[in-house]
């Protein structure tokens, strides 16, 4: 299980509307941002979102059609926008930074980098997107389908609640609880009873067939001794007994001639004898190679 991905603090410098250097550390459960029309707030969430997703969030194919003029940095701004995120991953602390120039131009790529806890680089350019991926962050498809509802005309919003629900479940550890949730809110009595009809139904149709093999076998052997012209009321254990003597009788009257007459029994039971004759079967075959 990978492990939870928390947002310990955010720095900013020049981003937006943030000029120079600004930091905001996430130390409680729950994290509330108030302020006047224009004070910045969007701008913290925008700098998360471009310090993950860079270029994507503003371009004009990034799905909000207020984005198409989206301007990074700072008017006032001098030198670099810069933004660093602090991840807490379990017993392991990563920070995430991306870096512009001011005056870059559109197609120039940001640095992006990231770091462990004691500053030493683990990653550099494209090899950081990788990380980003299987660290269980969500691409920017998810996240402006899931959280991006700051900015944005009503009518061009694309907000879905089940997909957000999941992917912050993701963030706090308790997809395994997500999906728990889901599942029992998708039974319904009656289509359980349905399922259940069902599978007595099927039960009922193999029982049935089951029976009725038996009482196929005895008809096949009762159209069997009724050729030989025996009718099934007058079978008994006597018949039986008389039918095997005869049968090793004729038996050994085949097999004088072969000087087989010392392997052939006296007087036997019906099952035993059935044993032996199954038995000599192997003999003669052997005899006759």
């Amino acid at each position: 299980m990978a492990a939870t991905v928390r947002l310990n603090t955010l720095r900013i410098e020049n981003f937006r509307g943030w000029p120079g250097r600004h930091e905001v550390v996430f130390d409680r459960c729950l994290t509330l941002v108030l302020g006047d029309n224009g004070a910045g707030k969007s701008s913290l969430v925008n700098a998360i979102e471009w310090c993950l997703f860079g270029t994507d969030i503003a371009k004009k194919g990034c799905g909000i059609a207020e984005r198409s003029d989206w301007e990074i940095p700072h008017r006032r701004a001098s030198g670099c926008v810069e933004v660093s995120l602090e991840f807490d991953l379990g017993a392991k602390t990563r920070r995430l930074h991306r870096r512009r120039p001011v005056d870059a131009r559109q197609r120039d790529p940001d640095e992006v980098m990231l770091e462990s806890g004691d500053g030493s680089e683990l990653l550099r350019g494209d090899a950081v997107f990788g990380w980003i991926e299987s660290s269980g962050l969500p691409n920017w498809a998810t996240w402006r389908h899931a959280f991006c509802q700051h900015q944005e005309d009503q009518r061009y919003r694309l907000t879905n609640s089940g997909e957000r629900s999941r992917q912050l479940a993701n963030l706090l550890g308790l997809a395994g609880y997500q999906d728990l949730i889901l599942a029992i809110k998708g039974l319904k009595a009656g289509e359980l009873a349905k399922v259940d009809a069902a599978h007595r139904a099927s039960i009922e149709e193999h029982l049935l067939i089951a029976l009725g093999n038996p009482g196929q076998e005895l008809e096949d052997i009762e159209d069997r001794l009724n050729a030989e012209g025996i009718a099934k009321n007058s079978i008994s254990d006597s018949l039986v007994d008389a039918n095997v003597l005869a049968l090793l009788t004729a038996g050994r009257q085949l097999a004088e001639p072969l000087g087989l007459n010392g392997e052939i029994p006296e007087n036997v039971q019906a099952r035993e004898a059935i044993h032996w004759g199954r038995n000599w079967q192997s003999v003669l075959r052997e005899r006759q190679t």
